[in-house]
């Protein structure tokens, strides 16, 4: 097992590689070629313009749309706001991103870095989640893993069935 202070260390250096190349991706990234982007976009957009929450409906998803935006550097910004796809989605990212569109005036770069912080909180809890299932593990005498083995019948030399838990 690792010692906390090196476990704490490495737990930073993760992070701060994550919020680099996240930071990274956000910046050089061109405008609205990330996946789904101009929808993603347009859910934040809705909220900012009208409250909680957007609903899915019939022509929000435009095939021809969807391709020529995908396939062009700088797409025609008036075209964007008509992919709304993503109304479907659970509403807690976007609403957590909706104050910073509103402070930023809607700026692309500010919604992609919310997403890096987002991710890079996800990183530590991630981390935190696996410390206490560990933990909780070796209260219980080395885990799942070692209970299941552990109730296993085993076969001796001869081959006769022996129950583990009896």
């Amino acid at each position: 097992m690792m010692h906390p202070r090196a476990a704490r260390v490495l737990l930073a250096l993760v992070v701060l590689v994550f919020l680099v190349v996240g930071t990274l991706y956000a910046v050089y990234t061109p405008a609205w070629q990330a996946p789904d982007e101009p929808a993603h976009y347009n859910y934040v957009a809705q909220i900012a313009g009208g409250g909680c929450c957007p609903v899915i409906a019939p022509g929000d998803w435009d095939t021809a749309l969807i391709n020529e935006v995908a396939s062009r550097e700088e797409p025609p910004p008036a075209r964007l706001s008509r992919l709304e796809y993503e109304d479907h989605q659970p509403p807690l990212y976007y609403l957590l991103a909706t104050p910073v569109f509103a402070l930023t005036g809607g700026s692309l770069l500010a919604l992609r870095l919310v997403s890096v912080v987002l991710g890079a909180g996800v990183v530590v809890h991630a981390r935190q989640d696996g410390d206490v299932l560990r933990d909780e593990g070796d209260e219980h005498g080395g885990g799942q893993c070692q209970r299941r083995r552990s109730e296993q019948p085993r076969r001796d030399e001869v081959g006769h069935h022996h129950d583990a838990r009896a």
